[in-house]
């Protein structure tokens, strides 16, 4: 436990082989961990919170929309 997400994942009982949190998503995920309904979500990161941030998320918009839509088709 090195990093501060591991460690309030751990805190919280959720397993964390995870490469990013999602912070958005966390109140959500925590609701539902304490109503126990199941819980998912996906999110593609389009780039490296630098500098180049608006130009990566430009550059990998379109690759991002396939990959969802192919996940999507998946569970139809």
């Amino acid at each position: 436990m090195g990093l501060p997400s591991e460690t309030l994942l751990v805190a919280n009982g959720i397993p964390h082989p995870a490469d990013s949190v999602d912070m958005e998503a966390y109140a959500l995920a925590k609701v539902c961990l304490h109503e126990q309904i199941p819980f998912a979500c996906v999110k593609y990161i389009t780039d490296g919170a630098d500098g180049a941030a608006s130009c990566d998320w430009e550059n990998n918009l379109k690759d991002a929309a396939m990959a969802f839509s192919r996940l999507i088709l998946k569970f139809q």
